[in-house]
């Protein structure tokens, strides 16, 4: 009786152990091969399946430095350029790939267990991300571009000649497209067996357009079509400069830098030169202020000072310029110069003026100690003592000599008055000062 039971028993397990066992296996399998990359699994191109982590960075640095070595061929409008890769920092992310590697194949126990059964079968081929120094592409391309590209767009130009505006209007070339060059040559860097690559070209349109060059043209020749004369009616002085004078001045700056323009303007320094011969028409010296005594009332008035001029290039240029483009007819401007070292708050400073003494002292006409006496009374007449300054009749009439205009006359030398040999002699007579 006991027979059927256990037949019954083998039907069930012998199929059951046939099912398990793959699984079985499969357990192993995972667990004999633990911390390796699952099988059939490569990183761009490179078989790392099987290997510990740090085995298949190695591969995979391995394969970096093999791209790293061989130089990539690019064609540009013809002509071929050899591009070495360390020159652009190519590189690759490799411990991130290797990663991405060892977490293939990973899904649970049934899940796994498929994946397990696929990796016989079904490769996985991991992506390798590379990367370049966008900066060093860029550079690479702009020198390619220059010496393979002859016809880069024109930006027109604009320029005196002799006196005359001369103009070329813009004109369209050719270029590298340099945003689809950059992804093709990263991509190229990128595989093994590299083959020389095309990169495109484009149109290549100016940064000026016709309009622009059109306006600077129309402005010189408004500038230059006719004299222009300045006044200053302050200086009563008036200056003219010619047409060719003023075309002489003009100069033209393109930028190409955004935002885009041509700057029209006058050479200060070639304008200043036509007006530097007439300077002391209108340029003035300071002068202090000063005091003018009415002796016969006792009051004094104030002189006012005035401040200097001086020829200011920039505005006069400036000024030349805006009258050229409008009435051909401006005022010519006169800059403040020099301070007069006295000016008139000074004198006001000194607050209500007015006599404060006076004495009188005798002498006989015409004598020599006379002249001497009255030289030295015009030498300091007008002379301005400031609150708390000492002030010296020597120190400020000076030495006494000939050359001045003193006289000789007597002297008292040694506690005796003589005349006149001595040199003491020349401007006697003003101790009675």
């Amino acid at each position: 009786m006991a027979r059927p039971k256990i037949k019954i028993a083998l039907l069930v397990a012998v199929p059951l152990l046939i099912l398990l066992l793959p699984v079985a296996v499969y357990l192993v399998d995972t667990a004999v091969h633990s911390g390796e990359v699952p099988r059939n699994v490569s990183v761009a191109g490179v078989p790392v399946a099987g290997l510990g982590e740090t085995d298949a960075v190695t591969a995979v640095r391995a394969h970096e430095a093999r791209l790293q070595t061989e130089p990539a061929v690019f064609v540009v409008n013809g002509r071929s350029y050899e591009l070495d890769p360390l020159a652009v920092g190519f590189s690759v992310e490799a411990e991130d790939a290797v990663a991405a590697a060892m977490d293939q194949r990973q899904a649970g126990l049934v899940g796994g267990f498929v994946e397990w059964l696929r990796s016989f079968s079904d490769p996985i081929e991991v992506e390798l991300v590379t990367s370049v120094d966008p900066d060093a592409v860029a550079d690479e391309l702009d020198t390619w571009e220059a010496d393979a590209i002859p016809n880069r767009a024109y930006n027109g130009t604009v320029e005196m000649i002799a006196g005359e505006v001369r103009y070329e209007y813009p004109q369209t070339g050719q270029a590298l497209d340099k945003p689809s060059a950059q992804t093709i040559v990263a991509e190229a860097l990128a595989v093994p067996d590299r083959t020389a690559t095309e990169l495109p070209l484009t149109d290549d349109p100016p940064r000026m357009t016709a309009g622009q060059i059109d306006a600077a043209v129309e402005e010189i020749e408004a500038l230059i079509d006719r004299p222009v004369t300045l006044r200053n009616e302050t200086a009563d002085y008036a200056h003219t400069f010619e047409a060719d004078e003023i075309a002489a001045a003009v100069q033209v700056k393109i930028s190409l830098d955004p935002p885009t323009g041509i700057g029209i303007s006058l050479n200060d320094r070639v304008v200043g030169a036509y007006v530097e011969p007439f300077r002391e028409a209108f340029e003035t010296e300071p002068v202090n202020a000063s005091f003018e005594v009415d002796e016969a009332t006792g009051t004094v008035t104030i002189i006012p000072s005035t401040t200097g001029t001086r020829f200011d290039r920039t505005a006069v240029t400036d000024s030349l310029y805006a009258a050229a483009l409008t009435t051909n007819v401006g005022d010519f401007p006169i800059a403040e110069g020099t301070q007069p070292q006295f000016s008139t708050e000074d004198a006001e400073g000194f607050g209500p003026l007015g006599l404060v003494s006076e004495f009188t002292t005798k002498h006989k006409c015409c004598e020599n100690r006379v002249h001497n006496i009255q030289l030295m009374a015009d030498t300091i007449d007008g002379s301005v003592v400031w609150p708390g300054e000492e002030f010296s009749i020597n120190e400020a009439v000076g030495q006494r000599t000939e050359a001045k205009g003193y006289l000789r006359d007597g002297a008292i030398i040694a506690g005796e008055v003589s005349c006149c040999d001595s040199p003491a002699n020349v401007g006697g007579g003003v101790s009675q000062f």
